[in-house]
């Protein structure tokens, strides 16, 4: 997916001016067009700016991808009607794509989306419903075999490569993910409130990041169940088989540190995350030097206090 042509056109036909070293300034809510890393020259994304910030002196931009192929919309996509923005076109702004990116990788500035519908996306991206208008949602996704599922894929590549570099450096700090076995509970799994984002975002997470296990995790993970592929095949058909297969590289590196000398050093997990677990979530501790990735279903607290405590103690949700 590109920026219309007749977009990147007048583009085109505005960057001379640009040459004097005038740059708008970066502000919510607009939208910008980006290049991706390693993509060819004309394969300019549009993205939407949620807020602006720094680290260490180097300024980023909190940012969704857009696009204007409506009939991709999806439950989880916020459709913008030109009357709510400075866009001649309907635009997509794709609430699950929410990552960071540093502003200098930014290209030309080409709309704006009005409050009203930046207010719109916080329901989007919980699944509350909304009634606003110039603004709708797409469909829910019904499946691996909904010819939008392909496409959202491609859209997780897409940010991926785009976020790789910023958020290595704001919120991983470089480090390996620890990820809370409780969230691979299907028990709890399959109560989450938008499942089939969260198995994507599963999915993505121990694909796409350096995720590592160690032998506590794989014992609770067995104490969860989720060491059997038929447990996996029964709940979710054939991605539960590609969920299985693509954790399973992380069991096998970490049982095969088993006959090493020396026990894994742990630390408990002092937040009172660990006392809060529903206990179909099984045991988690804390590993040094590791970045946690846990669920707000893992816990007895509402979401709104599982947010609040991931924030307060510098974690991820995979549903938040």
């Amino acid at each position: 997916m590109s920026v219309p042509e007749v977009i990147r056109s007048a583009l085109a036909a505005r960057r001379p001016r640009r040459s004097v070293g005038i740059r708008m300034p970066v502000e919510r809510g607009q939208v910008w067009t980006v290049q991706v890393p390693e993509a060819p020259p004309d394969s300019e994304r549009m993205i939407l700016v949620l807020r602006v910030d720094s680290h260490q002196h180097r300024e980023f931009a909190e940012i969704m991808l857009v696009h204007p192929h409506i009939e991709l919309a999806a439950s989880s996509d916020l459709v913008v009607s030109p009357e709510r923005s400075s866009l001649p076109y309907r635009a997509v702004v794709q609430a699950d794509t929410r990552v960071v990116i540093w502003k200098d990788q930014l290209g030309g500035l080409i709309g704006m989306i009005d409050d009203v519908a930046l207010d719109a996306l916080g329901d989007v991206a919980v699944g509350q419903p909304f009634d606003r208008e110039g603004l709708a949602s797409g469909l829910p996704l019904r499946g691996r075999f909904d010819p939008r599922w392909d496409f959202k894929a491609q859209e997780g590549a897409v940010v991926r490569s785009l976020a790789a570099d910023c958020t290595s450096a704001l919120l991983h700090e470089g480090l390996p993910l620890q990820l809370d076995p409780g969230c691979l509970a299907l028990e709890l799994l399959v109560t989450c409130d938008d499942l089939e984002t969260v198995l994507y975002r599963l999915l993505d997470l121990v694909t796409s990041y350096e995720v590592v296990f160690d032998l506590d995790d794989v014992k609770a993970l067995e104490a969860v169940g989720a060491l059997k592929i038929s447990n996996w095949t029964s709940t979710f058909g054939l991605l539960g088989h590609d969920l299985y297969k693509s954790f399973w590289p992380l069991v096998e590196q970490a049982l095969s540190t088993i006959d090493l000398p020396g026990d894994i050093a742990v630390e408990k997990f002092v937040d009172g995350w660990a006392n809060d677990r529903r206990s179909e979530a099984g045991v988690f501790r804390k590993r040094p030097g590791h970045h946690v990735v846990s669920a707000s279903y893992v816990s007895v607290l509402d979401r709104k206090c599982s947010v609040e405590h991931a924030n307060e103690h510098g974690y991820q949700l995979i549903d938040a």
